[in-house]
């Protein structure tokens, strides 16, 4: 069962690439929760966005990412795991979760899929505006973490890239190491491209003149 919420909240465009709304989406599972859950999440700087009460209707009739996902279980976590995982990988956003009881184990392997925030036996509602707070910046800080180490690694290929165009003048030209770097610099300027696509370039043309 749906129970939409009308309000009006501007679009926000995420930091790191992610169209998001500024509402929270509830999956509640426990009936009598509701009020409880829906005041928390009004009484945030976040609107609510929907309530569904399983976790099989969180993708069905959805047209707005929320920025964060609140579900409030029955069972054990455990038993969501791979859902978790998943939806991070289709669908990512900051994610918190109220259960009964979980054990060390449990709370471990809830963290590892892609949780932010695991609230056991915790569930009160002037805490809930603090916990989403929580959840988003910890996923905002692990996109940032992400979005740096894929840098990263797209750095090192680059270099290697690079290396490997310089040797390739070098050798077709008699030149130095720095002479070589300088051509295919001057090349990048000319042609109006960046610097790795002039090296991609050349390395692709040494394999039909070798």
């Amino acid at each position: 069962m749906w129970h939409i919420a009308c309000n009006n909240r501007f679009i926000i465009y995420d930091l790191f690439g992610l169209y998001m709304s500024n509402k929270v989406l509830l999956v509640n599972e426990v009936k009598e929760d509701s009020t409880l859950l829906c005041e928390g999440v009004n009484d945030s700087n976040y609107a609510l966005l929907c309530e569904v009460d399983s976790i099989s209707k969180v993708f069905m009739d959805i047209h707005e990412q929320p920025v964060a996902a609140l579900y409030n279980l029955k069972g054990c976590i455990s038993d969501h795991e791979k859902y978790f995982s998943e939806k991070q990988l289709r669908s990512p956003m900051a994610t918190i979760v109220f259960v009964k009881e979980a054990s060390k184990g449990e709370i471990e392997q809830a963290i590892k899929s892609g949780i932010h925030a695991l609230i056991v036996n915790g569930l009160e509602q002037s805490r809930i505006p603090a916990i989403i707070d929580t959840a988003i910046f910890r996923f905002r800080e692990q996109l940032k973490k992400d979005e740096e180490l894929l840098q990263t690694k797209q750095s090192l290929e680059d270099r290697k890239v690079i290396e490997k165009a310089k040797g390739i003048l070098m050798d077709i030209k008699g030149i130095k190491e720095d002479e070589a770097f300088k051509s295919l610099r001057k090349s990048a300027m000319d042609e109006n491209k960046k610097l790795i696509e002039v090296c991609n370039n050349v390395v692709k043309m040494a394999k039909y003149i070798s």
